[in-house]
């Protein structure tokens, strides 16, 4: 293989590893921002399902989001 050919390989490999690196980055960036928010919710209506009870006196632990799947509810 001429040395041109080579270079030429090397750069398209160079630039195709760069394009790849920051694709990956950003979809798993928008991938972490939507799992969150996913998780976030769910506990936020877990929290409000269980909000009545800690009203009525049945758990002492108030509810909050960090602590919606707690065992000591």
């Amino acid at each position: 293989m001429n040395p041109v050919a080579l270079e030429g390989l090397l750069i398209l490999g160079k630039t195709g590893l760069i394009i790849g690196g920051g694709c990956m980055a950003t979809l798993g960036s928008i991938w972490a921002i939507c799992a969150g928010a996913i998780n976030f919710f769910q506990r936020k209506d877990r929290r409000d399902a269980l909000m009545p009870l800690y009203e009525a006196g049945t758990i002492t632990t108030k509810p909050t989001v960090f602590n919606a799947y707690s065992n000591d509810l």
